[in-house]
């Protein structure tokens, strides 16, 4: 039963129309911001299924829940039809935990500022609008242009709810993040030597 809400807010005639299968494992056709201006290269740079947590573990509808995997702090959120979404657990600007969130009409709204993100894109919908956020606002200042919170692909395989993720994302920003240390000393090209 609960497989037939994994969907992860599309229609379901949309969701059938593009992959053929709705109640076995529904899985989202969209793309985050960052897959969708790389194209073809995140599918060779080590996207795989990941399991998040077994089904009879995902949060109420309504309710998100926190999981650490594959080196990142994820959300996995329920709305109040009880589909699922995986979200990047940092919520903007002051980067709490999207997990202490409650879910409604597909958005999450940040308890701490009231910031409210689009639950399927991950677009921030209104920023800080609460009491504290206005309070706020001069020191965290306008929205950034790139303010939202990284969405995955999700599906049911088995009784685990998996997400696509990229296992290599960490790593390749650390690479160029540590690259730019040792520039900055000098020891990458050699010349601190």
């Amino acid at each position: 039963m609960l497989s037939s809400f994994l969907s992860c807010g599309v229609s379901v005639s949309l969701l059938a129309a593009c992959n053929g299968f709705v109640t076995t494992a529904g899985v989202l056709p969209t793309r985050t911001r960052a897959q969708a201006s790389q194209g073809l290269s995140m599918a060779a740079s080590g996207e795989q299924w990941i399991p998040i947590l077994p089904i009879d573990e995902v949060p109420t509808p309504g309710t998100a829940k926190s999981v650490y995997v594959a080196d990142l702090d994820l959300c996995v959120a329920a709305d109040e039809r009880g589909l699922l979404y995986v979200l990047g657990n940092k919520c903007p600007p002051a980067n709490q935990p999207l997990s202490f969130s409650l879910v409604s009409n597909n958005v999450i709204k940040d308890p701490v500022l009231g910031t409210k993100i689009d639950i399927e894109t991950g677009d921030v919908i209104e920023w800080c609008p609460n009491l504290l956020g206005k309070l706020l606002s001069p020191i965290l200042g306008a929205q950034p242009e790139n303010s939202g919170v990284q969405t995955f692909v999700v599906r049911q395989k088995g009784g685990t709810l998996e997400a696509k993720i990229n296992v290599n994302a960490k790593a390749e920003y650390e690479k160029s993040y540590w690259k730019g240390i040792l520039d900055a000393q000098g020891k990458a090209d050699g010349s601190y030597y």
